[in-house]
């Protein structure tokens, strides 16, 4: 193989080609443990062990599969982009299925099956998000997620001048995303000078209700004097009803207060102002296509039940499983294509080891 990865220029295409059309890599996997331990004939290769879906992989098998990806989002305001797995920090389902976190080196990952992946699999928030979304997406009525008006990129200790363009918008949502704060309760941010401008003057935000009632006080952010402003908690959001005012601008500083400027709170935080409901999975805005072209829309129960069959296992679902399948869009003696019913679809089939396991 050396000497024909020579010959061909060192082509690595032509080299992927031959190692994946060889007999030996698509050999079945074998089950290392029915062989005898204390075997004394010589070791034949009879094919590749089983082995699992890494963490990484598991998750972008679903994607791949719903067309629902997380997006990687730059430290600085702008655009993020949908990324595979591994460019992002584990989430709960990850570590639970072996993926370190990044604070140690780590060089050999624990594959044995735990009670607390079965728990995560079960009841697991990251996991149950994925799949919701996934399902919708798949089904073409997940909604565009909203724009953002203003994105402060992270901060931790700099005061962040707003002013977000805001003309015709009937509600105004103010933000603060914790971004990997030591104590993230013990943070205090807020926006200071907050105001609304328009044809007919400046309104400070401190006049107009809002949800949740609005909490205002004093915040010195560094280098700066103390000033008046609305404070807020971590990953929370203000919402101001704006219907029938004429404002076209939202201005404000926002920061942190400089008591919360210590090594043991280390304050992270993300702003955003939007103007319509944000979708929480995706604040900052997207550009890029996908790692894996989204699939298209499903058109029936029929083609849910094969295109998933197709992607998760590689085959065509028998009689008895297509029947068994159906069984999740059931409602009232008829299968109705649904998202309810695609979700536990898609549960049930990426539980299953012939999914989980690489064969």
């Amino acid at each position: 193989m050396a000497s024909s990865f020579a010959e061909h220029g060192y082509d690595v295409h032509y080299l992927l080609r031959t190692i994946l059309n060889s007999r030996t890599y698509q050999l079945p996997a074998v089950d290392s443990a029915a062989d005898p331990a204390d075997r004394k004939e010589k070791f034949v290769f009879r094919g590749p062990q089983y082995r699992r879906l890494t963490a990484e992989q598991f998750v972008d098998a679903i994607s791949a599969m719903t067309g629902e990806w997380r997006v990687l989002q730059p430290r600085k305001a702008g655009e993020g982009s949908y990324s595979r797995e591994w460019r992002l920090k584990a989430s709960s389902l990850t570590r639970t299925l072996g993926r370190p976190i990044r604070d140690s080196a780590v060089t050999e990952r624990n594959t044995a099956p735990s009670t607390l992946q079965a728990l995560e699999m079960a009841n697991g928030e990251t996991a149950a998000t994925l799949l919701h979304r996934g399902a919708l997406r798949m089904l073409g009525q997940l909604p565009e997620p909203a724009p953002n008006r203003f994105d402060s990129g992270v901060f931790r200790s700099d005061a962040i001048r707003v002013d977000a363009e805001i003309s015709g918008a009937r509600e105004l949502r103010l933000l603060l995303e914790d971004h990997d704060s030591y104590d993230p309760a013990r943070v205090t941010a807020g926006w200071a000078g907050a105001r609304l401008v328009g044809p007919e003057g400046e309104v400070p935000l401190a006049e107009l209700p809002s949800r949740p009632a609005l909490q205002t006080g004093t915040i010195k952010m560094k280098g700066r004097n103390a000033q008046s402003a609305v404070l807020a908690p971590l990953s929370s959001e203000l919402v101001f009803d704006l219907s029938g005012r004429r404002f076209t601008h939202f201005q404000a500083t926002v920061g942190v207060d400089e008591s919360s400027q210590t090594s043991d709170i280390s304050p992270s935080v993300r702003a955003f102002v939007f103007t319509e409901k944000p979708d929480r999975m995706q604040l900052v805005r997207v550009a890029g296509a996908p790692p894996v072209p989204p699939p298209p829309t499903l058109a029936s129960v029929d083609d849910a039940i094969s295109r998933v069959y197709l992607h998760a296992l590689g085959r065509e679902p028998s009689t008895g499983e297509r029947a068994s399948a159906r069984r999740f869009f059931s409602s009232g003696g008829s299968a109705k294509l649904n998202s309810a019913g695609l979700e536990d679809f898609l549960w049930a089939v990426v539980m299953l080891p012939e999914f989980q396991f690489i064969r």
